[in-house]
């Protein structure tokens, strides 16, 4: 993305709603060097680092006790009894320890050490990692050593740069618009298709109103058992739209400390006096009115809000804004909710793949808490001057969570077009309305829309609330992003779950096997083959949360589970799915035969795979080009009435190219394209 679209991107963020564009670039305020480090540890080996400088001597931002089997991760296997745990810190240049030599040391960042690219980040990685393998301190004792102590139950899983998604700084912005002063309610944008107060939860459409009165009736007196964790920027107490069931006490916010180290503490409320780049308050208060908010008149009668007003949900906040968001902070959020044993996710934020986001990722599906994430949204520039980023972002793209896109009140996709004759339409309100043309939602590869786990929800012109500071509250009928469509989904699926508290799945309660049950139930039920469908733009269809009560799970005696539908033979199976991270069949497993020559190389080499995966995952993500080529193997053609896709195995000589390709970007590391080129280049 060019300097221009940064400029058209903050400014349409201000005049239209809001967006995440998929662009990398360090902040001027942010440039230092940032690591993630991990180990794996057996239970009762104590870190041995004594110096200053030694991995103990860094702050830690997460990680959790490992279960026996990996099957089941119920709150007691996580406490005590798991023969592992991972543990991970963070080496960031601005809390650098005081070393006591001028030695260096591959894995500490100096505290000078600046961001100054994408290669140049990773490069300093795989020097870590290099220097655990192999390297020696100049008294000649082992590197690895050094950094992790002499006792062999110790093993590194990661060691990756902090990349987060970021917008310009406040000097490049020339104008805000001409946004209307607050009112009570605020009206639908006229750009998209709308229909009245909460259309998008009638049975007609989502089903979730008809869905919600029979699972709990016409009150909402009765609290859920199902417990929802709302990762967003926190509630708003004043709130009249907060749910009735919104749990204050368990609430937290997660965030860092002046040493690095991140920690979830009780709080949850959203930052109002937040001085942070785009400070999005209200967004945490919108998302989560979507989710569970009430009733609310609208002069004509009673209006559900939320798709589930009983859920008894509570916030984590994990950062001040939705748009510049710290993949550490996501991580830590998701962990909070697996400790606090949450039974779903949901979550409107995205950005770059990392290890530290897959490891959670990872955790909270294997755990029994399934994750809904928005697919991100991007800006279509008027007069053909280009657009954002516009493939999913991630954790939405990881295959072990839920990816939302949006679908809008005509069943058309809303990342196309809605009509050009909106750039013509002069007069007041025409930045507002020129913003709300411009913000799509993120969609495709078809690849990934297939192969990992996505559905559509409904947006634009959804009615949120939309709190114009901590004590200026209104409703508005003008939703857009897929940050609202997300919330409707996690509804749908805490709808579902509630009605399986007492079947058979409660005995796979802390296990993936009720992550997959509950995504199976909203796939198999979604509206699919309608006249626009295509698997690019709208995954396995549209949310039905209806239809999804009609899929219950059916033990099996021998192995995993199912699901079958009522009245009906059909029964799904459920399987497994991989751990979060790149699916790319043949080049993943040909990666992972990559040596690390050294006497410690078993210490390290699982963290070099996954960094050189993880790598090659965010070099593919930022490159259109890259996405082209891959997508020609993954073929989604008419077949009965809807669409079928397929996909192709590279060949040798595919996989060369995707190796010269790759060789020709200046953000792929030196050691990335030395290693593909061992493995495949022809040059």
């Amino acid at each position: 993305m060019n300097k221009w679209n940064y400029v058209l991107s903050a400014t349409a963020l201000l005049i239209g709603g809001h967006a995440l564009a998929a662009s990398w670039e360090p902040l001027p305020s942010d440039e230092r060097l940032r690591l993630n480090i991990a180990v794996k540890k057996t239970a009762g080996v104590k870190m041995l680092g004594v110096e200053p400088g030694d991995l103990a001597t860094l702050p830690r931002i997460g990680g959790a006790p490992v279960p026996p089997t990996g099957e089941t991760r119920a709150k007691g296997a996580m406490e005590a009894g798991a023969p592992e745990e991972v543990i991970w810190y963070a080496s960031d240049a601005q809390s650098a320890p005081r070393l006591k030599s001028t030695e260096t040391q591959p894995c500490l960042i100096a505290a000078d050490a600046k961001l100054s690219s994408r290669a140049d980040a990773w490069e300093q990685a795989y020097d870590c990692l290099r220097a655990i393998a192999s390297g020696t301190t100049t008294a000649g004792q082992p590197y690895a050593h050094k950094l992790l102590g002499a006792h062999p139950g110790v093993k590194v899983l990661a060691v990756e740069p902090v990349l987060d998604l970021v917008v310009p700084t406040k000097d490049k912005w020339q104008f805000t618009g001409d946004q209307s002063a607050a009112t009570p309610v605020l009206p639908p944008s006229p750009v998209w298709p709308s229909g009245a107060p909460g259309w998008h939860l009638s049975a007609d459409y989502s089903q979730l109103s008809p869905a919600y009165r029979k699972v709990f009736g016409e009150s909402t007196d009765r609290p859920g058992s199902v417990l929802v964790a709302h990762l967003d920027t926190g509630y708003t107490p004043g709130d009249p739209m907060l749910p009735r069931h919104h749990d204050r006490a368990l609430s937290k916010t997660c965030q860092r400390d002046e040493q690095g180290a991140i920690s979830c503490q009780p709080g949850g409320q959203a930052h109002w006096d937040s001085n942070v780049l785009l400070a999005s308050p209200g967004h945490g208060a919108a998302t989560l009115s979507n989710l569970a908010g009430g009733y609310y008149d609208n002069g004509q009668g009673q209006i559900q809000m939320g798709g589930n007003p009983s859920a008894h949900v509570y916030s984590i906040n994990i950062h001040d804004t939705f748009v510049h968001l710290d993949s550490r902070q996501m991580a830590a959020g998701i962990e909070a909710a697996v400790h606090d044993q949450a039974d779903l996710i949901t979550l409107s934020h995205g950005g770059f793949p990392s290890m530290r986001l897959a490891y959670a990722v990872d955790l909270a599906y294997t755990s029994g808490t399934p994750i809904f994430a928005a697919s991100g949204d991007f800006l279509e520039f008027p007069l053909f001057l280009g657009r954002t980023f516009r493939s999913v972002v991630y954790p939405a793209r990881y295959s072990q969570v839920m990816g939302v896109a949006g679908v809008t009140m005509k069943e058309e996709s809303y990342g196309d077009n809605p009509n050009l004759l909106w750039w013509f339409s002069f007069g007041p309100g025409y930045l507002s309305r020129l913003g709300s043309w411009m913000l799509r939602g993120n969609y495709g590869p078809a690849s990934v829309m297939s192969e990992a786990n996505f559905i559509s929800a409904y947006v634009p012109n959804i009615t949120r609330s939309d709190p114009a500071s901590d004590k200026d509250y209104r409703i508005a009928s003008n939703g857009g992003g897929t940050s609202h469509a997300t919330p409707q989904v996690a509804a749908a699926a805490s709808l579902w779950l509630e009605g399986h508290k007492e079947s058979p799945l409660k005995d796979k309660w802390r296990s993936w096997e009720k992550s997959e049950a509950v995504y199976q139930a909203l796939t198999q039920s979604a509206k699919k083959c309608f006249a626009d469908y295509n698997v690019e733009h709208y995954g396995q269809g549209i949310l039905r949360a209806g239809d999804a009560l009609d899929w219950k799970y059916v033990s099996v005696p021998t192995g995993p589970g199912r699901i079958s539908r009522t009245g009906s033979s059909t029964t799904v199976p459920l399987v497994r799915r991989e751990a979060a991270g790149l699916d790319l069949p043949g080049v993943v497993e040909a990666l992972r035969s990559i040596r690390l020559p050294g006497q410690f190389e078993e210490t390290a080499i699982e963290a070099f795979h996954n960094a050189l995966i993880t790598e090659l995952a965010q070099v593919i993500f930022t490159s259109d080009e890259l996405q082209s080529f891959l997508q020609k193997f993954h073929l989604c053609k008419p077949a009965e009435g809807c669409e079928r896709c397929t996909r192709q195995e590279l060949s040798a000589v595919d996989l060369a190219r995707l190796a010269d390709l790759i060789g020709e970007i200046p953000d792929a590391s030196q050691t990335l394209k030395a290693a593909l080129r061992t493995l495949w280049s022809a040059k």
